[in-house]
């Protein structure tokens, strides 16, 4: 296997005591770890807390998903301080976007307790699966089961691939479920496993080798894996320890498969983030991957957020500081709208969260604006809370300039906005007067959103009742009629043509 795309350094404490990856978690829970929560600065991602104490309690090494009805799912994981707590068989779901939280009833035998298992939906976004994981001291797990609704599970077996934790897992376009490394508690793993629709539990529906052998990637653990629309696979980062010689590996490499994992070309050999496992990686709708969160080679908990618009190639850092709590081993998803999901996590054994964030892209995302909506407004500000993207809009946009009279129109002028008459830019003819319809009233079957200036005829007032409603025109006692103000004739000829006027030189 290739050996490039490393952070390599000697274990903080106890070198070469152990290379199982548990072992160094463990050291990093033991350390008080201080909160580098910073004040978040404008970046192109920002985060907004959700829920402070969501209803699935603190846990880490859990896994998320969300189906194709936008419901998410906390599936199992860990909770309490390491050799103290106890792993998780529950299933919590929100429906609406983690702002509340209720446990699914079990109504079948489900999954054992566990820790660092991998969790995927079919292609269609209905069955998801969970597969593998830590279930006690000795206890790996290489079963996997199917759930369409977290309450009733179909126990699918046991796989031939070797019970493992900390693997990664990603289903195709055309339904192929495949598994990528891990640990087996004895070693670090870069075999890759495949099965075509599991759900159906068909003939075909076997575990297959996806490759020859060993992947061109390093062995490792607590990695993440993507799948884009081409169902090209991008792997990202995870750790690696070799007891012998006592040195920890952090990766940040980014490797890339065209063909379901048989074979792996190195995109970048050290990207811009830091060597890091626990961590999570989503991809958009747009195909973007976002790499958030983890844990790197010297135990520094990180809080930084990562993209790629390229498949992986080239990245840029979105978010240099969360407004969440650095951490690692938390779960995340990305919904429909290409808002990015943070749900509890870990910082130090006796900081385990039980909070859930959500991103927000911002103006400073290098959006452009132009034409008639030249001004970029996003969540962060005021009247455009909870906008998940940023929008361009108008000068006279009412979110951003609302001091016009009710009768009155906003212009840009010099790239400033004015309020105006708009009857200043309306011709009528001869025998007409221009009026205005206030903005936020019903006009010929439209609810105005601002003032319109409309053409009538005083005439068309049978009542002095109706005539004193247009500010263009005066009831004449003598005549019985509704007439034209004078003064708004501006030209002779206008004036000519309404008998009871006449012209003042």
């Amino acid at each position: 296997a290739a050996t490039s795309g490393l952070s390599t350094q000697e274990a903080p404490d106890a070198v070469g005591s152990s290379d199982d990856p548990m072992h160094f978690e463990a050291l990093a829970l033991s350390q008080k770890y201080p909160d580098r929560r910073l004040a978040e600065a404008k970046s192109p991602l920002t985060w907004i807390l959700v829920k402070d104490q969501a209803g699935f309690g603190p846990r880490y090494a859990h896994a998320a998903i969300i189906n194709l009805e936008q419901h998410i799912f906390i599936i199992g994981g860990a909770t309490g301080e390491p050799g103290q707590g106890s792993y998780l068989n529950d299933v919590w779901m929100s429906e609406d976007q983690g702002k509340s939280w209720k446990a699914i009833v079990p109504r079948s035998p489900r999954f054992s307790p566990r820790r660092g298992h991998a969790v995927v939906t079919d292609p269609r976004g209905i069955v998801f699966f969970v597969l593998g994981g830590f279930c006690g001291k000795h206890c790996l797990a290489n079963d996997y089961w199917s759930s369409e609704t977290g309450s009733v599970w179909r126990d699918l077996g046991k796989a031939p691939w070797s019970a493992r934790h900390g693997l990664a897992a990603v289903m195709t376009s055309t339904g192929w479920l495949i598994v990528l490394g891990g640990h087996d508690g004895k070693t670090y793993l870069s075999d890759i496993w495949k099965i075509h629709d599991p759900a159906q539990a068909s003939a075909s529906s076997v575990w297959m080798a996806g490759s020859a052998g060993p992947a061109e990637w390093n062995p490792r653990y607590g990695h993440a894996a993507v799948i884009t629309e081409e169902d090209e696979i991008v792997l990202l980062g995870g750790f690696y320890a070799d007891k012998d010689t006592g040195h920890v590996q952090c990766f940040n490499d980014v490797w890339k498969s065209f063909d379901m994992g048989r074979s792996w070309q190195l995109l970048v050999e050290h990207a811009p983030w830091r060597g890091r496992y626990q961590h999570t990686a989503q991809i958009n709708n747009l195909g973007h991957i976002f790499v958030t969160g983890g844990l790197s080679v010297d135990l520094e908990r990180l809080g930084d957020v990562w993209r790629s618009t390229n498949g992986g190639a080239a990245w840029q850092v979105v978010t240099p500081h969360a407004a969440w709590a650095a951490r690692f081993e938390h779960a995340s998803v990305v919904d429909q709208n290409n808002t990015i999901y943070v749900f509890g996590g870990i910082s130090t054994g006796s900081d385990a969260f039980l909070d859930v964030w959500r991103s927000e892209q911002t103006c400073a995302d290098s959006v452009k604006c132009s034409g008639d909506t030249p001004v970029c407004r996003d969540g962060t500000q005021e009247n455009f809370a909870g906008s998940p993207t940023p929008v361009c809009v108008g000068v006279c946009d009412r979110r951003i300039f609302d001091d016009c009279a009710q009768k009155e129109a906003c212009v840009v002028q010099s790239n400033e906005p004015h309020c105006i008459d708009p009857c200043i830019h309306q011709e009528c003819g001869a025998s007409k007067v221009c009026e205005v319809a206030p903005r936020d009233e019903e006009f010929h079957g439209e609810q105005l959103s601002t003032a319109k200036a409309y053409c009538l005829s005083c005439n068309d007032a049978k009542t002095k009742m109706q005539c004193g409603l247009l500010r263009q025109c005066r009831w004449s006692t003598g005549a019985e009629a509704c007439l034209m103000r004078c003064a708004v004739l501006k030209t002779s000829s206008r004036c000519g043509g309404q008998d009871h006027c006449a012209w003042d030189d």
